[in-house]
């Protein structure tokens, strides 16, 4: 069950972070990166995605390493986990 939220709460937050992405403020990326790393928290499907993502994608790359400095032990693991170099 808490497997099944914890999914849904990341896909809302992909979710709104698509929607805010072309706003003035870079609020979207942020969102994105959170709910992916929630997700990443559960599937490795998603985990090795991300990888794909950030080796592609500099600015998402980018927004990961500065959340990766801010957010609690797991976040940082799961930082650490998708790094792609």
């Amino acid at each position: 069950m808490i497997r099944l939220l914890s999914d849904l709460l990341g896909l809302v937050l992909v979710g709104l972070g698509i929607l805010t992405l072309p706003t003035p403020i870079p609020i979207g990326l942020v969102l994105i990166a959170l709910g992916a790393l929630i997700l990443a928290a559960n599937e490795e499907v998603v985990r090795k995605e991300i990888r794909t993502a950030r080796a592609t994608h500099k600015p998402f790359d980018t927004a990961m390493r500065t959340l990766g400095k801010t957010l609690p032990g797991i976040f940082k693991e799961i930082v650490k986990k998708t790094d792609p170099s």
